[in-house]
């Protein structure tokens, strides 16, 4: 989803079961990101999402580890 709303970034899936989902891209694309995270993929059983802004340098693509 990030890639198809054209965030730059990355999700890593943690030994503690959760996802930690670092993006960078225009404000309207990462809100509707945050969005969709609440729904998550088919396969997703989502119990929270906590959103919150950071500095970082923007990387050049997005990836999933």
């Amino acid at each position: 989803k990030a890639r198809e709303l054209g965030l730059k970034g990355h999700a890593i899936n943690l030994p503690d079961s959760t996802v930690q989902v670092v993006v960078c891209g225009e404000p309207e694309a990462v809100g509707a990101l945050c969005d969709w995270l609440w729904e998550g993929s088919p396969m997703s059983k989502v119990t929270g999402v906590s959103c919150v802004q950071i500095e970082i340098e923007e990387p050049q693509e997005f990836t999933i580890a």
